[in-house]
């Protein structure tokens, strides 16, 4: 597996979500795989995720 992917955003950090009109703060940051199978292979993809309040 390659690298690890960087977080966008660290813990503290505050955020504004324009869509939502809505500000908050980082609290926790939670690394998701996605597991594909192609012709008898599994690739694995790493999808970052963010959790702020």
């Amino acid at each position: 597996m390659g690298r690890r992917k960087k977080a966008k955003y660290n813990i503290g950090d505050t955020v504004v979500i324009t869509i939502y009109g809505t500000v908050g703060k980082v609290t926790d940051v939670n690394f998701l795989f996605l597991l594909e199978r192609k012709s008898g292979i599994i690739h694995v993809k790493n999808r970052g995720d963010t959790v702020w309040h």
